[in-house]
């Protein structure tokens, strides 16, 4: 992907604002604790998708606030792509909906809420890709069940939502919203506008660390078609959602957007029992 410096600019001047079954492969056959899974790795890849992926730059000091011991805020350029450090941390929020899920074994709506973050250093050996970038996940909010209770299992929190994506094509731009709510409870929206064609490869961690090991959702994508662009208002509802942010909507602060109209990854939900960062 091109250094988003357009999409950059663009967010400060406008910143007012598939299988049946899952398959599971175990690497250890003994649990660490009568209540704690054996490693496993779980296929999580999905097809048809519409995303929308929301960056908010914020003080470093602020990305910092919401990250346990031994995780560090990285700097927004990580995912911008910007020539030289920008000084900001990064917020992520996204939403999508997708066709088919291998690990939901149905169509999926879900939404991811971090904290951009420097790699971590882990206190155990573990093999796997380097990633483009990592998230630290605080909300993990999805419409399937058995995402979730996968989740539980290891101790990693995810939450029940629906995520509605609206968007409308028209002459080479992408417009919509991105809606994410418990019921009738809102935990957070924004408008985005997509205007510069670009193309997308690369890999992502998203990490939840738990008091018995580590877990992370994978993802490898493939070239794909997206348009960069800016989130043109946001409404951060839930207060765990302030508590990151540190604000209740995007007046006054740099909100990037990256649209992709036809989604689709490689991913495997990666659980690592006993597995820690460490400083």
């Amino acid at each position: 992907m091109r250094a988003l410096i357009p999409l950059f600019a663009a967010a400060i001047l406008l910143a007012g604002c598939m299988s049946e079954t899952t398959t599971t492969t175990t690497s250890s056959t003994t649990s660490t604790g009568p209540s704690i899974p054996a490693a496993f790795t779980m296929d999580n890849g999905a097809a048809g998708c519409y995303e929308v992926v929301g960056l908010l730059l914020v003080d470093l000091a602020q990305a910092q606030k919401s990250l346990p011991a031994n995780w560090t805020a990285e700097d927004a350029q990580a995912a911008l792509l910007t020539p030289q450090p920008t000084g900001k941390g990064a917020i992520w929020f996204n939403g999508y909906s997708c066709a088919n899920s291998t690990m939901a074994r149905a169509p999926l709506a879900a939404a991811e809420f971090g904290v951009l973050v420097k790699a971590p250093r882990l206190d155990m050996n573990v093999t796997g890709n380097a990633s483009t970038f990592n998230v630290y996940q605080v909300l993990h909010l999805t419409d399937s069940q058995a995402q979730r209770e996968v989740l539980a299992s290891v101790g990693a929190a995810s939450g029940p939502a629906n995520v509605t994506v609206t968007q409308m094509s028209a002459g080479g731009s992408e417009r919509g919203t991105v809606a994410v709510t418990n019921g009738s409870a809102a935990i957070y929206s924004f408008e985005f506008v997509g205007l510069l064609p670009d193309t997308f490869a690369g890999s992502a961690d998203f990490w939840q660390q738990t008091p018995d090991g580590m877990a992370t959702f994978h993802y490898e994508i493939t070239s794909r078609p997206v348009l960069q662009g800016t989130a043109t208002s946001c409404a951060f509802v839930d207060p765990a959602v302030q508590a990151v942010t540190g604000t209740a909507d995007c007046r006054g602060t740099a909100a990037a957007v990256i649209v992709i109209p036809d989604q689709a990854w490689a991913s495997e939900l990666r659980w690592m029992p006993g597995v820690h960062a460490v400083a």
